[in-house]
């Protein structure tokens, strides 16, 4: 089973978050989805305790924080839009235990970001989108982890809608 595992945004920051996507979404034609940085995502048996590998991936961690380095745009459909952050140990740390955990370890590469928008616009497009977004924080703050089932592409509005969250653990 292919699963990627996201790290979810704390209350505060998640409903901020998720109001920029739901209005990127719906002006755009694009996926709704909610607001994460993914850590890892690779293949898992069947019947691996998701929970599990969270919990002891993650383990003694508590909520953690992580500075913005800003807003920026790639031509992939899934960083169409995104909130790039400094990297971090203890997320790398984290990354490295899930895959350690999975059945077949895939070339997943973590890049600490968190999309605003999936879909196809033109650099002005973008570029205007970043000028009127209101983001003046500085740091967002991370306390949960969702292990999330997909599919082994992600291409269009249907691939995103297929995803379905397995679990969800909070940081402790």
């Amino acid at each position: 089973m292919k699963v990627s595992f996201w790290l979810i945004p704390a209350e505060e920051d998640r409903e901020v978050l998720q109001e920029m996507i739901d209005h990127l979404a719906e002006t755009h034609d694009a996926p709704f989805f909610a607001p994460h940085l993914t850590l890892y995502s690779g293949e898992y048996a069947d019947d691996a305790d998701l929970s599990d590998v969270i919990r002891s991936s993650a383990q003694g961690i508590r909520a953690v924080t992580l500075a913005i380095d800003g807003l920026q745009h790639t031509e992939e459909y899934q960083k169409s839009l995104f909130i790039q952050f400094r990297s971090s140990k203890i997320l790398a740390q984290i990354a490295t235990a899930l895959q350690r955990q999975a059945s077949k370890r895939s070339k997943f590469t973590l890049d600490f970001h968190l999309s605003l928008l999936y879909g196809s616009l033109s650099e002005a497009q973008k570029q205007d989108i970043i000028t009127k977004l209101d983001l003046t924080k500085q740091q967002i703050v991370f306390n949960e982890i969702w292990a999330i089932a997909i599919s082994d592409q992600v291409e269009t509005t249907e691939d995103v809608e297929s995803w379905k969250v397995l679990c969800s653990v909070k940081m402790r």
